[in-house]
């Protein structure tokens, strides 16, 4: 192959990119009836029903099906291939909140936007931000779930009261969302939109847990390069559920009816999340990665090694707490840093996950099924075997499997942030 291919390969790559710029969502251009109704004044109880736009005209979205590349827990961090160092290697990882790029729905390892009105390219540029209340986010889980969140959302928008079975993109098994129907009586007193976006998150955060599941147990977006050493890593879930968050905010907002429209609303509500955050400059997160060398990850242990992260974090209840830095412990010089940046001490900000809303026990309504692999079967605890299917409901027991394998591998208290002292 020409060595200049290679030099040409970024401008083919901008140039296929800036042909598929259009939108690949479709919406009807109908308006809603009863929102015309209600705009003129002439509507009834039976209108109620629909000042949400119709389940019919929610837009068809595609399911994202490419997760992002980022980010190894730590900082400057050095690779092997085998048993082989990669000489003059370092991984950076932290960024500033201004520097993370502009979001790409379905964004993948090579992709770039041209902005319809600027004409100007734009990239992701994903990595590690640490924030005074909620420690360190990862901002390609972030998307990934934001995305996935869209996606969910749209399709329960659709099938709410029809009940369906979603298929999902494979990740480490075969993945399908079975939906029950939802009482009509319930769609109409609480509104389309008010039912659907809090099972939408729900069912996200689920399916994000068991891409840290699936990790921990071998699969891998590339097969030649293991994720296990990332799998539930200390920023992984709160930085999940913050999409998740984040798009249902965008959803009420009514700020999702097309892809630049959504694209361009992750740029700000990403940008509100970290003013609200306290998001740092990379230099200042950079400081607080080192803090924690030694306790939450190994800078002398070369990716793709499962114990460059020593901490896991394992919290999928109600409520996910973020880790700080001093949940580990707190030096005299982070101690210093944190008082000119964050004010002090700070409180962090605790996410809620709940699974009922006005009644409602999205556990009875929606079921994630997956077909796990044979390729993890080997030492997956299969909860009924033979079969291989599992649901969310068994993440719970898989995942204390997981802390005893944690507690092995990594040490004892690995689902814990503090060091003993």
């Amino acid at each position: 192959m020409p060595r200049y291919f290679f030099v040409l390969l970024p401008l083919i790559l901008l140039l296929a990119n800036a042909c598929t710029t259009t939108s690949r969502w479709f919406s009807s251009s109908v308006a809603p009836g009863g929102a015309v109704a209600r705009a003129l004044g002439d509507y009834t109880d039976e209108d109620d029903l629909y000042l949400d736009t119709p389940a019919e005209e929610i837009p068809i979205i595609p399911a994202p099906d490419a997760v992002r590349p980022c980010c190894a827990f730590g900082v400057d961090l050095r690779a092997k291939i085998g048993s082989v160092p990669v000489p003059a290697y370092k991984l950076g990882n932290m960024r500033s909140p201004d520097d993370i790029g502009n979001h790409k729905y379905a964004s993948g390892f090579l992709t770039m936007e041209a902005d319809l009105e600027t004409g100007e390219f734009l990239r992701e540029d994903n990595g590690l931000v640490y924030t005074c209340r909620g420690g360190f986010i990862d901002t390609a889980h972030v998307r990934d779930y934001a995305d996935m969140t869209l996606f969910l959302a749209s399709r329960i928008g659709r099938y709410l009261e029809t009940g369906a079975t979603v298929d999902l993109p494979h990740e480490g098994g075969k993945r399908r969302v079975v939906l029950q129907p939802v009482e009509r009586s319930l769609i109409k007193e609480h509104g389309l939109r008010e039912v659907t976006v809090p099972i939408a998150q729900w069912l996200a955060f689920q399916v994000s847990i068991w891409h840290e599941i699936a990790t921990w147990y071998g699969y891998a977006t590339i097969d030649f390069f293991p994720e296990g050493l990332s799998s539930f890593s200390p920023e992984d879930l709160y930085s999940n559920l913050l999409g998740v968050k984040l798009t249902g905010g965008i959803i009420y907002e009514r700020g999702a009816g097309t892809e630049t429209g959504y694209n361009r609303s992750i740029d700000a509500w990403m940008k509100g999340a970290f003013d609200r955050l306290g998001g740092l400059p990379a230099d200042v997160g950079g400081g607080a990665m080192r803090a924690v060398d030694g306790v939450w990850w190994d800078s002398r242990v070369r990716i793709p090694d499962m114990k460059v992260v020593l901490r896991r974090n394992m919290d999928i209840g109600e409520e996910v707490r973020p880790w700080l830095v001093s949940d580990a412990y707190l030096t005299e010089l982070m101690a210093e840093k944190l008082t000119e940046h964050c004010g002090g001490v700070v409180k962090p900000l605790v996410l809620d996950n709940p699974y009922v809303y006005r009644g409602i026990d999205f556990r009875e309504l929606v079921t994630l099924e997956i077909e796990v692999d044979e390729k993890l079967a080997e030492s997956f605890p299969f909860p009924r075997p033979p079969s291989r299917l599992i649901t969310q409901d068994d993440f719970p027991a898989i995942i204390e499997s997981i802390r005893i394998d944690a507690d092995r591998i990594l040490g004892r208290g690995a689902d814990e942030p503090r060091r003993d002292l």
